[in-house]
């Protein structure tokens, strides 16, 4: 298994996590091209996520993820599971919303860029 992650048949079993501020804001992140490699949703805003590797839950994914992605920790607690679903590239996608205070600063180490963004901006993100 690549990097010790779980895969079935080419796909991953992932996390997708939500940071929210207490004003509501959602941190969204722009994904890059990929660098030359195949990359899924390539430039496309979507919230975060990850791999999991093989003896980690979910959650630990969730939180692990958040640090190597923004340098940003965050506790258990101030994470509860919204749904779990799947899709064409995750058999079984877990989505966390994580809270985070509203002097929170996130660090951008993958992807093209992020923005906090709120339930009535978030279309113009996606169009």
């Amino acid at each position: 298994m690549k990097d010790n992650y779980i895969t079935s048949i080419n796909q991953q079993f992932g996390v997708t996590f939500i940071l929210l501020r207490p004003n509501g804001e959602m941190l969204m992140q722009q994904r890059d091209d990929g660098h030359g490699n195949q990359i899924l949703y390539p430039n496309m805003w979507c919230f975060p996520g990850g791999g999991k590797k093989e003896n980690e839950s979910h959650l630990e994914t969730t939180i692990r993820e958040i640090d190597e992605e923004y340098d940003l920790y965050v506790k258990e607690r101030d994470c509860s599971l919204l749904t779990r679903y799947n899709h064409d590239d995750t058999p079984d996608d877990h989505v966390y919303i994580c809270s985070v205070p509203s002097d929170c600063k996130p660090k951008l180490k993958e992807g093209r860029d992020m923005q906090w963004r709120n339930h009535s901006n978030t279309r113009e993100v996606s169009q």
